[in-house]
């Protein structure tokens, strides 16, 4: 095996593949471990709510195409929740029945709208090749829960999530 070695690599700078560089058709580039292969970025504003349910209660489903072997999963959720009363609310993100990863949010007091902002940061160390499909589940011990509640108003807030794959 031979090896390339240069200070930079430039595409060329006009034509139709101006500033671009390409590999060839059949050939495969391997990026260095902890490089950003590919992010998928999305939003859901259907909403969903439940009672004080004592277990994991699914909300919605996202996923990442085109994973490749031997990489990893950086997943963001950031879910619009609100709960009526007082009470808990954990969120977690899951793949399949694995819990990746969690974050509660408390209120105590009296009776009213509270809500619950919350960030999910967690990974998947070990992706399928393909495509992967991650879940954000609630367990609620709060009498109401809401995941992006329709206000008077017409407003609707999303949840969010970006999924970053990692080079391995």
């Amino acid at each position: 095996m031979s090896t390339l070695q240069v200070e930079n690599l430039r595409g060329p700078t006009t034509g139709d593949n101006a500033n671009t560089i390409t590999v060839a058709s059949g050939q495969t580039f391997i990026p260095s471990s902890g490089q950003v292969l590919q992010i998928a970025i999305g939003y859901n504003d259907t909403q969903y709510y439940a009672s004080n349910s004592g277990s994991w209660n699914t909300t919605f489903t996202f996923s990442i195409n085109n994973v490749r072997s031997g990489s990893s999963c950086l997943i963001e959720v950031d879910p619009a929740g609100l709960m009526e009363h007082a009470g808990g609310v954990i969120y977690g993100v899951f793949d399949g029945s694995t819990e990746l990863g969690r974050c509660m949010h408390n209120t105590g007091g009296n009776s009213s709208w509270r809500t619950a902002p919350t960030m999910i940061t967690c990974t998947d160390t070990s992706p399928s090749v393909g495509t992967n499909t991650y879940t954000l589940k609630v367990w609620s011990t709060s009498p109401t829960w809401y995941i992006n509640y329709t206000y008077p108003s017409g407003y609707t807030p999303r949840t969010s999530y970006k999924i970053t794959e990692l080079a391995g």
